[in-house]
């Protein structure tokens, strides 16, 4: 697979998983990426982009590392 073909529509190969077992809903990672995380009224954290754009890579992985309880993983997409 080349790497045009990889970034689909401006998209790269990761997904976004989260385990919510250990995520304590903190909002550390929708103060980073709030086009990817959010923290609702209801007290939960919500994915809302699983497979976000290219463009948020970088603070995807910071997201990734400054998540308090470890919680967010990024998963390579075949």
């Amino acid at each position: 697979m080349t790497v045009s073909e990889k970034y689909v529509d401006g998209r790269f190969p990761v997904k976004v998983e989260v385990d919510f077992d250990v995520c304590s809903s903190n909002a550390v990672c929708m103060g980073i990426v709030p086009e990817v995380f959010e923290v609702r009224d209801d007290g939960y954290l919500y994915v809302l982009d699983e497979h976000p754009p290219e463009t948020l890579r970088d603070r995807l992985r910071e997201a990734v590392t400054s998540c308090p309880t470890g919680a967010i993983t990024l998963v390579e997409d075949d």
